[in-house]
């Protein structure tokens, strides 16, 4: 019984100790997130918040910023001017590795418009990230920069799944049909990667 207590006790001080990163996505209707890179702690949560646009949430590798991993996966969220809440997507950090993020609409992360958590200070830096995603630089090779490179680039001919929403297609609501739009399409989240992404239920006013 003692014993039993002894392991919740650690349990909260280590919930206790854990912290939320917070990143604005969109704020003044700008095309970035806001800090683009932070640091974190195993068990710190990563929590987006969408101001504005149409963004997404997707990671990505260092060698190849604007193609997806598969590990963190979240849907487009449309914020118009009429929106009275933002939405909200967030993700636990289960490991020091840098975590490389992109945003998946359409020329966005070839703007600039990515981000990472735990990037290293020098070798393979934010810095150099944004730059690749850009094309202003080139990504180093795998032996050099000294992390395996595991996710290459995608087929061209393979069909694109993180394409913008259609216009009818509202994410988060818990109405299962909007009037007259049909079937509500359900965010596609990977549960398989080494986070733990989640959406907020927040209701969306358009």
């Amino acid at each position: 019984m003692i014993f039993s207590y002894i392991i919740a006790g650690l349990a909260l001080v280590g919930a206790s100790r854990a912290a939320t990163v917070n990143i604005t996505v969109g704020a003044n209707n700008s095309i970035s997130f806001d800090p683009p890179s932070v640091n974190a702690s195993v068990g710190d949560t990563i929590l987006f918040t969408f101001m504005s646009g149409n963004h997404s949430v997707i990671s990505s590798s260092f060698m190849y910023p604007c193609f997806p991993s598969g590990n963190i996966s979240s849907p487009f969220f449309p914020v118009t001017a009429r929106s009275t809440r933002a939405y909200t997507f967030r993700f636990v950090v289960n490991s020091t590795a840098p975590i490389w993020l992109h945003c998946a609409q359409l020329g966005h992360c070839q703007s600039g418009m990515v981000a990472a958590v735990n990037a290293p200070t020098t070798g393979n830096t934010f810095s150099l990230y944004q730059q690749i995603a850009e094309g202003k630089a080139s990504a180093p090779s795998p032996s050099s920069s000294g992390y395996p490179d595991t996710y290459g680039p995608p087929s061209s001919e393979a069909p694109n799944p993180y394409g913008p929403p259609s216009s009818q297609a509202l994410y988060g609501l818990t109405s299962p049909h909007p009037s007259g739009s049909g079937p509500l399409l359900q965010p596609q989240l990977n549960r398989a990667g080494p986070h733990s992404p989640e959406i907020s239920r927040a209701s969306l006013r358009l």
